[in-house]
């Protein structure tokens, strides 16, 4: 899917450069692997061969999770223009939260670094509500798996983590 802004207007937080190789690169590339993969799972229904298809599943899975996490990440950004790059206010229903869980935006932003910084190889660290505990909460998940597969979990941000 398009972008929701134009390449550059993340900077100076985020480059052009970094975020064009990012989104037509690297997210382009699971893309193109999922379409791949899901032609060729279309071909093995065709014909049949289940065996086949159970072959392609993990492949699916992760270049699938991979398109969505990307997908995600992007509408996780904004630019100033568009509102992004403010801390949510601490009056609001968001920053009340956040207070809860941590204490204070900046006390987020550390904890969410520190967090997210410790995941070794690719993964993704996630802000998230959950709804069982009726509270926000930090999660990463490994290479690209998706962090809606634990309950009650609704995403709010990721960030990549790149190897």
């Amino acid at each position: 899917p398009p972008l929701p802004w134009e390449i550059h207007s993340l900077e100076p937080v985020l480059s052009g450069f970094i975020i064009d190789y990012h989104y037509f690169k690297h997210h382009q590339t699971y893309l193109n692997n999922l379409n791949d993969l899901l032609k060729k799972h279309d071909e093995a229904k065709d014909r049949g061969d289940v065996l086949e298809m159970i072959k392609l599943a993990p492949g699916i899975r992760f270049h699938g999770g991979g398109h969505i996490n990307h997908t995600f990440f992007w509408h996780s950004l904004s630019p100033k223009h568009l509102g992004g790059g403010e801390h949510p206010s601490s009056s609001s229903k968001f920053g009340t939260e956040i207070h809860k869980a941590w204490g204070s935006v900046d006390k987020l932003i550390v904890d969410f670094n520190a967090k997210t910084a410790g995941i070794q190889g690719s993964g993704w660290g996630w802000l998230v509500w959950n709804s069982q505990v009726k509270g926000l909460e930090y999660v990463s998940t490994k290479d690209q798996d998706l962090v809606t597969e634990k309950p009650g979990v609704v995403p709010l941000l990721n960030i990549d983590v790149w190897e």
